[in-house]
């Protein structure tokens, strides 16, 4: 997402006061009570800011400083991060647990 300071953006995607979800809490919930109907249904994430015209990995190990990340071309033109990933079962986490990590890289 992007825009100019102060244009909402954290407030869409993580909420705001009184405990309203964002986009992204909103997504987690969605799929999670949805996922007995798929078969294996897994999500994996990586979270990356642009900060001062770096990439910034946001779910790197807190106690690391962070460092700019590469934004490569595959042969087909598509764009790509390397960056942590994490991936979580549906049918073996808890709800609770994929927002704790969706907070973790906030």
């Amino acid at each position: 997402m992007y825009g100019q300071t102060g244009s909402g953006k954290t407030h869409t995607m993580t909420g705001g006061p009184r405990k309203q979800d964002g986009i992204l809490q909103q997504s987690l919930k969605f799929l999670h009570a949805r996922a007995d109907e798929f078969a294996d249904l897994s999500l994996t994430c990586s979270m990356v800011q642009i900060y001062k015209s770096d990439l910034v990995d946001l779910l790197r190990s807190h106690e690391t400083l962070p460092t700019a990340l590469e934004i490569w071309i595959d042969k087909n033109g598509s764009a790509f991060v390397e960056a942590t990933q994490i991936k979580h079962s549906f049918k073996d986490q808890r709800l609770e647990a994929l927002i704790d990590t969706l907070n973790y890289g906030l």
